[in-house]
């Protein structure tokens, strides 16, 4: 694998797919992960951005599995799968989906946002920041 160069959209796509791993958690609807747990690898969750899904991480997360690392991909609300009415779809909303999956896990991760998916991300980070370390 270490001969293996990775173009920086292949290196991003596995970087993403990483993101979020596996866990004995259950997953939103929607949420593709990895099963992958090779040594020490990290866990990386990947979230999309606007009119986008979990699908979208589906070849990242395959990426960071081939390369040892764990990831989980999620739904934000009225995105891929989700059912979640549009209308009702806000950017609290969306940082409350990542925070509510961050919480039901006892492991550090790796947060990776795709465009508007930064926004979500840093919203969490703005309201965790102070109460929480992961």
């Amino acid at each position: 694998m270490a001969d293996r160069k990775l173009s920086r959209r292949g290196f991003l796509g596995v970087a993403f797919a990483a993101a979020v791993s596996a866990s004995a958690t259950p997953l939103p609807a929607g949420a593709v992960r990895s099963t992958a747990r090779r040594g020490d690898g990290k866990h990386f969750v990947l979230i999309h951005g606007a009119w986008h899904g979990a699908w979208c991480g589906y070849k990242i997360v395959t990426g960071l599995e081939e390369v040892g690392q764990r990831a989980t991909a999620l739904d934000l609300p009225s995105g891929g799968i989700d059912g979640s009415p549009p209308d009702t779809v806000t950017l609290e909303a969306q940082a409350d989906r990542v925070i509510a999956f961050l919480d039901s896990l006892s492991e550090p991760v790796v947060l990776v946002g795709h465009s508007a998916g930064g926004a979500v991300i840093s919203r969490r980070a703005r309201r965790r920041s102070r109460s929480s370390s992961t």
